[in-house]
């Protein structure tokens, strides 16, 4: 049977086990266009080989976001039948559109997708920076700290709040990059932080 919302969906995505690709496969007929993203996203991640045809079909799916994610999916379980979509949306002139494109191509990063990601980061929409400097901490952790670094000074409230979850959230193993996130003007960034050195040194 379908299940049901986007954190449903998520969750399931997460959970690793083969009995959560058929009901989440269900949702990719969903009538609202955030269940059948989440739905192709969390296909991606159970590397649900069964779906593939009907990812396949998303890519033609009214709505960008769809089209991103299931295109993602594809890369994520070998298939490379979304790229074409991806690389389109990765010349928009959008820098959202452009990151979306990142986020999906992360599954298969080239040098193209380096310096795709490297531009977004300097891009003049701080959100969009946020989410480059999040793809780009596993190639170049320096350069993604540079970014969040100088957001945490940012005057809107809202993107230095986004800052300190995301400079939280980076999966980071080198100790003097994260000795410099220990610095971090937010609680939250320090602690998550704190626990990363922990688990680093231990």
């Amino acid at each position: 049977a379908p299940v049901g919302g986007v954190a449903v969906i998520e969750a399931l995505g997460s959970s690793g086990t083969p009995a959560a690709v058929g009901p989440v496969a269900a949702r990719l007929d969903s009538e609202r266009s955030e269940v059948r993203a989440a739905a192709a996203e969390a296909l991606g991640r159970l590397n649900a080989t069964s779906a593939v045809e009907s990812l396949k079909g998303l890519l033609s799916d009214r709505n960008m976001y769809v089209r991103a994610r299931a295109a993602g999916a594809l890369l994520r379980i070998g298939q490379n039948d979304g790229v074409p979509v991806l690389r389109e949306m990765a010349t928009n002139t959008s820098a959202p559109v452009r990151l979306l494109a990142a986020e999906a191509l992360a599954a298969q990063p080239d040098e193209a997708w380096r310096s795709l990601v490297r531009e977004l980061a300097g891009a003049p929409d701080p959100e969009v920076q946020i989410g480059a400097a999040k793809l780009l901490v596993a190639y170049d952790p320096a350069a993604a700290i540079g970014v969040i670094e100088a957001l945490e000074k940012h005057e809107n409230p809202v993107i230095r709040e986004l800052v300190g979850r995301a400079g939280g959230d980076m999966v980071i193993t080198d100790l003097s990059v994260l000795r410099r996130l220990l610095g971090s003007d937010h609680p939250l960034s320090r602690v998550r932080t704190a626990a990363r050195v922990f688990d680093v040194t231990r």
